[in-house]
């Protein structure tokens, strides 16, 4: 671009001039692109886990009488943990975990079934409380809900939920702990 002054051409200048709420806005841009770029990452790395979890059992078939976990801890911090626990059994059954119950679908094999239970716990340090969702998915439906626990003077997030299911193969009959809170233990159980 050029500008006319005196009959002569001469290039026009561009100048950048950043006011204060400019530079708020880069920032603030920066860094919801770099906690995307982090999310991205644990996203991958999860998907990872949960490849090399179904690697590691998916091969192996499931004893009558028995049901298989697969364990996949996506985030794992003192101030949120966010678990998928995915259900495995020989035929169709019902499961329920704090309230929350599904039919299990069956899978791509058609020898086997499956369901998911999703747990996230959440600290929310403004309001001092902590949240907690749980949900049971199956291709047959989702059933969930959520709880907030306020947090007593002393007390730590990190405390407050503990996730404590181990991958593995379980009895039908037997009931699971999946997960302490502050009002009990969810538990996995199987019809």
């Amino acid at each position: 671009m050029s500008e006319q002054t005196n009959g002569s051409l001469r290039p026009s200048r561009f100048f950048w001039r950043f006011s204060l709420r400019d530079l708020l806005w880069l920032v603030v841009v920066l860094a919801i692109t770099l906690s995307c770029w982090v999310q991205t990452c644990r996203l991958r790395d999860a998907k990872v886990a949960l490849a090399r979890n179904t690697w590691a059992y998916g091969n192996n078939p499931i004893p009558a009488g028995k049901f298989r976990l697969l364990v996949n801890r996506l985030i794992d911090d003192d101030n949120i943990k966010v678990v998928v626990i995915r259900f495995e059994a020989n035929e169709e059954h019902f499961i329920t975990v704090d309230g929350a119950g599904t039919r299990t679908s069956p899978n791509e094999d058609g020898t086997t079934h499956w369901a998911e239970v999703r747990v996230v716990a959440a600290f929310d340090s403004l309001a001092n409380h902590l949240i907690t969702l749980t949900q049971a998915k199956s291709d047959v439906g989702t059933a969930g809900g959520r709880t907030i626990y306020p947090l007593r003077q002393g007390q730590s997030p990190k405390d407050f939920m503990a996730i404590n299911v181990k991958p593995g193969l379980y009895e039908l009959q037997q009931a699971v702990e999946l997960f302490k809170q502050p009002d009990g233990i969810g538990t996995l159980t199987v019809k």
